[in-house]
């Protein structure tokens, strides 16, 4: 035989409070959860809607006239700035080949001059890019030629080709041009 328990009503409702209890935290939990999701979900949509109106003023703002003007300016200076760049770097060069083309019109002032005999005086050296045009006088023509041997035969500069374009004698002293190719 099998007894019966008086006080399992009491039991029994106290285990139903305690059954009901993790339910009413889930849905407690559950609303929370959910509420801040909501919120979370407002939050962002306002701020991507704010984003947008932000994102479509600026490019109303790059659209706009001013900002096209002022960038084509900025274009113009830049192009400008360039060109200004590549004459510097022009004239740079320019200097260098100048101070070369100075010691090359050193060094081949420097081999005439000490090519010449000590009674020949030179009265005009010009020297440009290719060739060199000298008027002189002397007492005779063997200085003359004397000149032009030690010129074709000195090795400071070479010269490729010297001429003997004038010869004149006036009052024992000739007049002469030499023209020589480097």
């Amino acid at each position: 035989m099998k007894g019966f328990n008086f006080f399992s009503i009491y039991g029994a409702k106290a285990q139903k409070k305690r059954e009901n209890l993790p339910k009413r935290k889930r849905i407690i939990i559950l609303s929370s959860i959910s509420l801040v999701l909501l919120i979370s979900i407002i939050i962002y949509v306002s701020l991507l809607i704010s984003v947008k109106s932000d994102i479509s003023n600026l490019e109303a703002y790059l659209n706009s006239q001013s900002v096209k003007e002022a960038i084509q300016v900025d274009m113009d200076i830049n192009y400008r700035k360039s060109i200004l760049m590549q004459y510097e770097e022009a004239l740079s060069n320019l200097e260098e080949q100048k101070k070369q083309s100075k010691r090359i019109e050193t060094a081949l002032f420097n081999a005439i001059i000490d090519s010449r005999p000590s009674s020949l005086t030179l009265n005009n050296i010009n020297i440009n890019d290719i060739s060199v045009n000298m008027t002189g006088n002397s007492d005779s023509k063997v200085e003359i030629a004397s000149f032009i041997s030690n010129l074709k035969s000195q090795s400071l500069y070479p010269i490729s080709d010297i001429f003997l374009s004038n010869i004149v004698l006036e009052e024992n002293i000739y007049s002469f041009n030499i023209e020589l190719k480097y």
